[in-house]
């Protein structure tokens, strides 16, 4: 059974719930009608968990908001560039079901607390260049 954006919504809510209290973070709300996105930040970043529908997957970004661009970027390439997991294949991203969801995102959380110390460091904007963010310019006002 395909999983609905209300149990995607209601799992990242319960998975992500501790990191963002014990970081001190915000949770910024749940959007999206053509990929559900759960958000929460901290002052100078923002991560952002996608849920692909067609692929049944979750993945988590984080964006920065820089001086003049925006970056994003993996939370797992971010890890490797922080030399804080040895390498890829330590995540799982699979969402057909309800287990497989929880168990991704879970992993995914555990990420975000690994990395959390180098996204409030100044250096966090060459840290995401380096694990290969995408990079655009900022429109005036964002």
């Amino acid at each position: 059974m395909a999983l609905k954006l209300s149990d995607f919504y209601r799992e990242a809510e319960e998975v992500f719930v501790e990191v963002v209290a014990d970081l001190g973070l915000s949770v910024l709300g749940a959007s999206g009608t053509v990929l559900p996105v759960y958000a929460f930040g901290g002052q100078g970043f923002r991560c952002e968990v996608g849920f692909d529908t067609q692929e049944a997957d979750v993945e988590c970004r984080v964006k920065i908001l820089a001086q003049f661009s925006v970056l994003t970027a993996s939370i797992e390439e971010i890890a490797i560039t922080a030399g804080v997991v040895g390498g890829r294949g330590g995540l799982s991203y699979s969402a057909r079901n309800a287990k497989q969801l929880r168990n991704s995102l879970a992993g995914q959380a555990r990420y975000v607390r690994l990395v959390h110390p180098f996204l409030i460091e100044s250096e966090a904007e060459d840290l995401l260049r380096r694990a290969g963010a995408r990079e655009w310019v900022r429109e005036r006002g964002e």
